[in-house]
């Protein structure tokens, strides 16, 4: 019964820590050797984190709607995450970070953030892929 009550915490504290693509949003149109910002969100928690970093991937999808088939494609950026507080991101804690949109043909295309960290006093290790879909010209 114990070993159920720690793993239901474990879940909702990595639920709490997940990263979201606030912007470019989903469908939004992004044009091939141009720059974006894309915006990285963490929802606050109560939680600890230790942040230990992001990457930042396009990949052209094959089919559409595109299928996360594990591949991230093109690296965008990798390195530190420090999101701090912003009022534009709704109260939550972000980086922004500008990048470049590779040739990778036209179409529907998979923007992917990988995120990693340590959660809670006992250095839980947490990593997460989140996707938008956009379209690129």
């Amino acid at each position: 019964m114990k070993f159920f009550a720690v793993l239901a915490s474990l879940v909702a504290a990595a639920a709490a820590q997940r990263v979201e693509i606030f912007s470019p949003t989903t469908g939004q149109t992004l044009t091939q050797g141009q720059s974006v910002t894309v915006s990285v969100v963490e929802p606050n928690s109560q939680t600890t984190i230790e942040e230990i970093g992001i990457g930042i991937a396009i990949r052209h999808c094959d089919s559409d709607p595109c299928v996360d088939n594990g591949a991230l494609g093109s690296v965008l950026y990798h390195g530190p995450y420090s999101p701090q507080f912003d009022s534009s991101t709704e109260n939550m804690p972000n980086q922004n970070f500008t990048v470049t949109i590779p040739n990778v043909g036209s179409g529907t295309a998979l923007l992917s953030v990988a995120h990693a960290s340590f959660i809670g006093a006992s250095g839980t290790f947490f990593t997460e892929v989140t996707n938008i879909t956009v379209n690129i010209a």
